[in-house]
């Protein structure tokens, strides 16, 4: 599969590290929170599809770096 250009070129992994450079190590539901809320307000401007495509290499990273379970995170940015 495969991997988005975001992700290919470490974009997703420097805007990762950004928001967790103010979140100060957030949990599995400060992270689904902002993955659901970054979703809804990409989606306002963009279609569905590229709001996901845009966010979801981000939230992978942000719960990568974090090492949380990326299931809850991914499905709010997809909801």
């Amino acid at each position: 599969m495969k991997m988005a250009l975001v992700g290919q070129t470490g974009l997703a992994d420097a805007l990762g590290q950004g928001i967790l450079s103010y979140l100060h190590e957030p949990g599995l539901w400060t992270v689904t929170a902002l993955a659901i809320a970054g979703g809804i307000l990409l989606s306002e401007v963009t279609s569905n599809a590229a709001a996901a495509s845009a966010l979801i290499p981000v939230i992978f990273g942000i719960c990568k770096a974090q090492g949380l379970d990326p299931v809850p995170p991914l499905m709010g940015v997809t909801a």
